[in-house]
């Protein structure tokens, strides 16, 4: 079902805290800086980002919210980037 409707999925779980907390912590820059290095256009795929947002997921937002950012600036059509 899932490959006949995308025509392909490439799933990955993404914990951008790399641990508990943001404070001190290089982790979600690192993330950040690697997006802003290396990531292409998502021009002829689509990229979908989900996070919670109780618990541990909870410092998941504030960073989802940078990593968005940085999407957003790499000139990923708003069409092709959900989060």
């Amino acid at each position: 079902m899932c490959l006949s409707f995308f025509g392909g999925v490439e799933c990955l779980s993404t914990h951008w805290p790399g641990t508990f907390s943001k404070k001190n912590n290089p982790i979600p820059e690192a993330f950040t800086n690697y997006f802003e290095e290396n990531l292409p256009s998502s021009e002829g795929y689509k990229i979908y980002f989900d996070h919670g947002i109780e618990t541990l997921d909870a410092i998941h937002l504030l960073i989802q919210k940078e990593i968005d950012q940085v999407m957003l600036l790499i000139e990923n059509p708003v069409s092709n980037y959900v989060t």
